[in-house]
């Protein structure tokens, strides 16, 4: 199909798939525009600073990527790609995208992750067929309220950016299945979240959130909550309504206050009954992911349980696999290892 040392096309073949891939090329070979017929161009990991305005006589492309060359903006005529689905530009030095961007109504798949990104035009909402979109890494301090138009988005990732806030219409999004926001600077997300019917992971990790509002409850799909590396001081009661939840992490909360409640007992009498559990559970022990998802289970259910009341209707609702953990573990592990100080914080027991 190619030569390393010049571009050839055979002729009389239509070309449909062309990979140009780790060459070191600063440029596009001009033959290119002349296959009319190519539906996926592989020009990532080259020296490619522009983009030429020919790009847009490829109207039959589907798919193209661009991936680790030095663009810094994308020419107009990108709007002219009418066909293609799936869009990529990682690792580039694009610092602005042109609003012509919005043109491309067939494109499901856009990853900018990994530019110099600080805003996105308002003509993004109109990308009304996009199922993926991955923006990590680049320098977004806000979303347009646009977004919530991209009403075919499942997956959405945001992080490593220097977001503050989150825009109301976030909630829009009812596909969304899967939402990273970690390592920015949100300090609380909206009561909109709680609108994210699909939702079955989302990602806060390494922000400054000092609250969840309650309407996070409403999130009934939610499966992976990722929280730690925050300054949340307590987890809403309306933990206890999130049916399908697997997995909570939020370790590294310095300030998170634990309920009173909880029953207290002497560091001594804690650690002969670990250690006593240790020795005949050497094999389940040995694993520390085993004993992590223990102990994460442990605290939803108990920061679930904000009031008498409701202690029992939230046992009930939490999935299957985290009311076996709590039953095997309850006893041997407690959650308190010394007397109740200060702000009443319960320390994590340490394995043997």
């Amino acid at each position: 199909m190619e030569e390393r040392e010049t571009f050839v096309l055979p002729g009389g073949k239509e070309i449909t798939i062309l990979h140009l891939a780790h060459r070191g090329i600063a440029y596009l070979p001009q033959k290119i525009w002349s296959a009319k017929n190519l539906l996926k161009l592989y020009f990532s990991w080259n020296e490619l600073s522009s983009l030429p305005r020919e790009i847009g006589k490829l109207s039959f492309l589907t798919l193209l990527s661009l991936n680790r060359n030095k663009l810094s903006s994308l020419p107009p005529e990108i709007r002219k790609l009418s066909s293609l689905t799936e869009l990529y530009l990682i690792g580039n030095q694009l610092s602005s995208l042109p609003p012509e961007i919005g043109r491309l109504s067939s494109l499901t798949v856009l990853n900018l992750s990994a530019n110099q990104l600080s805003s996105l035009p308002p003509e993004i909402g109109t990308l009304s067929s996009l199922t993926g979109f991955y923006l990590d890494g680049n320098q977004l301090s806000s979303i347009p309220p646009e977004f919530g138009m991209l009403s075919s988005l499942k997956t959405l990732h945001l992080g490593s950016n220097i977001l503050s806030s989150l825009p109301p219409e976030i909630g829009k999004l009812a596909s969304l299945t899967i939402l990273d926001l970690r390592r920015n600077q949100l300090s609380s997300i909206p009561p909109d979240i709680g609108r994210l019917s699909s939702l079955t992971e989302l990602n806060l990790v390494a922000n400054q959130l000092t609250y969840l509002s309650k309407e996070i409850g409403n999130l009934k799909n939610l499966k992976y909550l990722h929280l730690f590396e925050n300054q949340l001081t307590y987890l809403p009661k309306e933990f206890g309504k999130l049916p399908k939840l697997k997995y909570l992490n939020i370790s590294d909360n310095p300030k998170m206050i634990y309920p009173p409640r909880v029953k207290w007992e002497s560091r001594e009498a804690c650690a002969r009954r670990i250690v006593k559990h240790c020795q005949e559970h050497e094999e389940i022990f040995s694993r520390r992911g085993r004993f992590n998802a223990m102990w994460n289970s442990l605290v939803l259910l108990h920061l679930a349980w904000r009031d008498e009341e409701n202690c029992a209707h939230t046992f009930t609702r939490l999935p299957s696999e985290l009311i076996i953990l709590i039953e095997e573990y309850a006893v041997a592990v407690p959650f308190v290892a010394i007397e109740p100080k200060g702000e009443n914080r319960i320390k994590k027991p340490r394995l043997c």
